[in-house]
């Protein structure tokens, strides 16, 4: 009797210390190659923190992945995880207290973890994680390691799990590093850095990035890493779109999805020239809603409240995906905002794809950089520098004008291939592919 051979799929670990049910943007390129991959014929394996004290949690994402997938969680020493044990906080039971208790803790050890946390606030987790991690690849017979940063911390475990393993490693890059805006109080600290980031590019088997941007930069910086260098993009997912149905509003409607970070990307010019445009045209205030969804702090409200914006601007909390990509395809204008400063060409934020998703009208206030240029790509707005309030007073003023022309309300949804995140799960299950063949010992 000939018993049919069963064919094992390949197995990734993906080291991401941020994975559901923690929420936010961080989350979201790591659950969709785990979502995508098994169609690729790749199993991933999942290695990441247990409860930890975050400002959004969203468990809903689950449910996008396989109740099969692995997931294993570990303990840590960062402040975050300790809040929970120390407090018995359950973040996800109470998402506002949560959220000022992790803001409360960032704000006021920020500055500490910068001195003596490195790479970052979270290396209390590699102990636990490289221990971990190796019972993983040794039980689920591990093909290839994958890590994504921030945090840094990562890639730093998927390095010592490479390095005692040789395993095939790819370090994935959403952030910069050495050159991130106020990541490193001194020179002595900025080498640390510089040091670790050249070995983790020299070390690890193949690098990506979500942006031109980090992939020029790293190409300027390692030019013999060349060969190793690629761009994968954050990107949409098709089957967020799937019976997307907003409702329009009768009022010019203005919005901003996820949150702005300070000191440097602040909405703060954006309201200094709304401000200005209704003084000079008092009559509109009554036609306009300008909707900040997770964004908004306490200097945020006092800024508002001084400027007298109240009547005209709603706050809603962070919102669960769906419901985040139904708001941004009913604006009527989308705010991307990315600060001036060191570093800041090469930023996209993640919010930039879901925006051009939309095929909503999308109001750039960024710097020369990648996130200008892919505005201008895809011919999907206006563009002014992010502190230049007279350029955003007249982008409104035509935004608005637009409007009231056309006051069409249709869904223009385009879900370009590029930025397809299947597509592009597609492209990295190719390179791991190629990565074992190379390393048949695996």
């Amino acid at each position: 009797m000939n018993v049919p051979k069963v064919v094992l799929m390949p197995k990734v670990l993906m080291i991401c210390y941020f994975f559901p049910p923690l929420g936010s943007v961080q989350v979201l390129r790591a659950v969709k190659f785990a979502k995508y991959l098994p169609h690729y014929g790749w199993e991933p394996v999942i290695l990441g923190v247990k409860d930890v004290l975050h400002y959004y949690q969203d468990s809903d994402i689950l449910q996008e992945i396989s109740p099969d997938l692995h997931i294993y969680r570990t303990e840590s020493f960062d402040p975050f995880r300790l809040w929970c044990r120390i407090k018995k906080t359950k973040p996800h039971t109470s998402q506002k207290t949560a959220n000022q208790k992790f803001q409360w803790i960032r704000d006021n050890l920020n500055g500490l973890n910068r001195w003596f946390s490195l790479p970052d606030s979270r290396f209390g987790w590699y102990p636990f994680a490289v221990k971990e991690g190796l019972r993983i690849i040794k039980n689920e017979n591990i093909d290839v390691i994958y890590s994504s940063s921030p945090p840094n911390t990562c890639h730093l475990v998927a390095r010592e799990l490479h390095r005692k393993t040789g395993i095939p490693w790819i370090s994935d890059f959403k952030d910069l590093w050495t050159d991130y805006p106020h990541l490193h109080p001194t020179p002595l600290h900025r080498n640390i850095m510089r040091n670790w980031e050249k070995k983790i590019l020299n070390e690890s088997n193949q690098v990506i990035t979500v942006n031109s941007g980090i992939t020029d930069y790293f190409l300027k910086q390692y030019p013999q890493f060349t060969e190793k260098i690629d761009t994968l993009v954050h990107g949409v997912d098709p089957d967020e779109y799937v019976d997307i149905s907003p409702n329009f509003s009768p009022q010019f409607t203005i919005i901003h999805t996820g949150s702005f970070f300070e000191p440097r990307q602040i909405p703060d010019y954006f309201l200094k020239a709304l401000k200005d445009w209704l003084v000079e045209n008092p009559s509109l205030e009554n036609q306009i809603n300008v909707v900040f969804a997770g964004s908004l702090n306490s200097r945020h409200h006092e800024l508002i409240i001084k400027l007298g914006l109240t009547s005209i601007i709603q706050e809603r909390k962070s919102l669960p995906r769906k419901e985040a990509i139904q708001l941004q395809c009913k604006a009527d204008l989308l705010l991307l905002l990315v600060g001036k400063g060191k570093g800041s060409q090469h930023v996209v934020p993640a919010k930039t794809w879901e925006y051009l998703a939309s095929g909503r009208p999308i109001l750039c206030m960024a710097p020369e950089g990648v996130t200008r240029d892919l505005v201008n790509k895809y011919e999907s707005g206006w563009i002014a520098d992010p502190d230049d309030c007279q350029t955003i007073k007249r982008i409104l003023a035509d935004a608005f004008n637009q409007f009231k022309r056309e006051h069409r309300h249709e869904l223009k949804i385009r879900l370009n291939n590029e930025y397809n995140r299947k597509y592009v799960t597609g492209v990295l299950a190719d390179k791991m592919s190629k990565l074992i063949k190379k390393n048949p010992s695996t």
